[in-house]
Parts: C-alpha cells; structure tokens; sequence
C-alpha cells in the first residue's frame, strides 16, 4: 500500500520546528551524524524521528520518540513508515509526547555537553572531510 510523502523544498531555519510539528514522522536514513540537528528539530515539535542507528540519538523506541534502525534493514524501514502512516490519534499522540519529553532529558546540560564532547572527538579523529583534522592536530 501506498504512503503520502510530500517534498516541501527549503525552510527558513526559524520556521523549522513549526513545519516539522504538522506531520507525523521524520525520516532521516543517514550513514552518519556527529549530533543532527534535524532531528532535534523534529524532537522538539513532537514529531517521532525513523533514523539510523548511525546516529548519537538511540534507544529511541523505549522513549516513544521514534526508531533508531540499521539502513541495511529496509524491511523494518517500510514497517515502520507502513505502522506510522496508519497509526490512530491517540497512539501518535503518545509518540509526540514521548519525542517531546525524550528530546528535553537528552537536552539537558550534561547530556548536550555529552553529545558536544563526543562530536567534537569525532571530528578530531579523521571526522572532518578533505583531511581538514590534519591541520588541527598540528595546530597546537
């Protein structure tokens, strides 16, 4: 069966959040994200994320926030998009509470300085492109 996608091009970053919150899932297969604001975006309108488990937000389906899933696993990909696109009022609403509440105990200070501390050793471990983390390393 056949799932309503819409492409709505760009977005002025200050009306991010409000677009987000008129849909009903976010979904993001990335093959890496140091920290990905889109998703925190997503999380803080109260729409549920379908991302990779390549990313640092995880644990996402205990929360009702969304799903963290392997992109080879394209099967539980389209069961996910299939199970969100016939959800009923109610249990999309407990997913929106649980992406709103999952996204404030993840933003907490400790945790935010968490997730900054372990981008910021990514980057400097070969995480920049074009060998830019060279020219750091002998920065200092």
């Amino acid at each position: 069966s056949a799932v309503p996608v819409r492409y709505v091009g760009p977005v002025r970053p200050e009306e991010v959040v409000e677009m987000l919150a008129g849909y009903d899932l976010m979904l993001l297969p990335t093959a890496g994200e140091n920290y990905g604001h889109a998703i925190v975006d997503s999380l803080m309108a109260g729409t549920p994320v379908l991302v990779s488990d390549r990313t640092p937000w995880r644990n996402l389906e205990a929360a009702m926030a969304g799903m963290d899933l392997p992109l080879e696993d394209r099967q539980s990909w389209l069961d996910w998009i299939r199970r969100f696109a016939a959800m009923p009022q109610d249990e999309l609403d407990r997913w929106r509470s649980g992406a709103r509440a999952y996204v404030e105990e993840a933003l907490s200070p400790e945790r935010d300085k968490e997730l900054l501390a372990r981008a910021l050793v990514q980057a400097m471990n070969g995480g920049l492109p074009n060998g830019l983390n060279r020219g750091l390393e002998t920065a200092h």
